[in-house]
This record gives C-alpha cells, structure tokens and sequence, in this order.
C-alpha cells in the first residue's frame, strides 16, 4: 500500500488532537478524581480499609476502566478508516484483541488519571464508603430497564459527543 501524501494533513490534524486532549486531560483535575476512584476501587477489591495512607497505595491503573474499552475502540477506527480491505480489519481485530487492556493501561496511566491531591483522595474514599454503605443497606438491590441504561453513562457520553460536534460544526470546524 503506497501512502496518499494529500492525506499527510488529516493525520497531522487528527494526531494533534488527540495529542492536545489528552494533554488537557491530563492536567484537569478530572483525571486526580480519576485516579482516586481507581485507587478506592483497588482498596475495596482488596478488602482494605478506605484510609487515606492505605488507598493511595494503591495503583491508578484499573484493568475494568471504560478508557481500555475506548482505547479499543480508537486504535480499531484508526487502522481501519483509511485501510479499507478485509486484512486491515482483521489485523485491527488482532491488535484490539491482544493490546486494548495494555493500551488502555497506558493511556490511564499517562492521561487520564494523575496521583490524586488530599481532597481528590478523601473524594475518592468518600464515594467508596458511600457505595458500600447503600450495598449493606440493601445487598440485593438491582437496577432494572432504564435505571440500568441511564447508570451506565453511554447515554451522557453520547450526548456530550453530539453537543461537541454540534458545537464545533456551528464553529466551522470541519471533522
């Protein structure tokens, strides 16, 4: 396959994009939050007490975190949107497959979550207590139909990418 060196710039752009989100993600407090909730969740898996000098022992890298899921996603549609043969989609369906926990593992580890501050950390442990203070009360409570849906997030995150494009349309930008 010979590279179409007209499409040099919409690699460029679409690198830089994922370069500068990253890098604003990375130094938002979001990804502090981000990592103290993995750290909670470590500790609660382990069956460690929620204590601060415990749970930021713990890794920042979880392995069910939804960016390996994206990360997934994201090196598929980057192998295959411009390799458009059966071979291309199968070697991007051998590399989700092999990497997509080792690469969702990198990028949580350099983007989306930092080491948590004091109040990042005591936020993380807070929501923690809280989970297992609802699990005691009720053990055996479900989510059901919708609930269950709406408490996935897919929908909010959805919404967020619609609401992005939207806007970045009515600013011209074209993606």
């Amino acid at each position: 396959m010979n590279p179409n060196w007209y499409d040099m710039p919409f690699y460029i752009s679409t690198a830089l994009t994922a370069i500068i989100f990253l890098m604003l993600m990375r130094i938002s407090p979001l990804s502090g939050f981000h990592g103290a909730e993995h750290m909670t969740v470590h500790a609660m898996e382990a069956g460690e007490a929620l204590e601060p000098e415990v749970v930021s022992r713990m890794p920042r890298v979880h392995p069910r975190c939804g960016t390996n899921l994206l990360a997934a996603a994201g090196v598929f549609i980057i192998i295959t949107s411009k390799m458009d043969n059966q071979i291309a989609v199968l070697f991007a369906l051998v590399v989700v497959v092999l990497g997509w926990r080792s690469i969702g593992g990198m990028l949580q580890y350099y983007a989306t979550t930092k080491k948590p501050n004091a109040h990042q950390l005591a936020s993380g442990i807070s929501a923690g207590n809280e989970l297992i203070e609802k699990y005691q009360e009720n053990p055996n409570f479900q989510l059901t139909g919708f609930q269950r849906i709406w408490k996935l997030g897919f929908m909010q995150t959805f919404a967020g990418m619609v609401t992005s494009l939207w806007l970045l349309s009515l600013l011209g930008v074209r993606y």
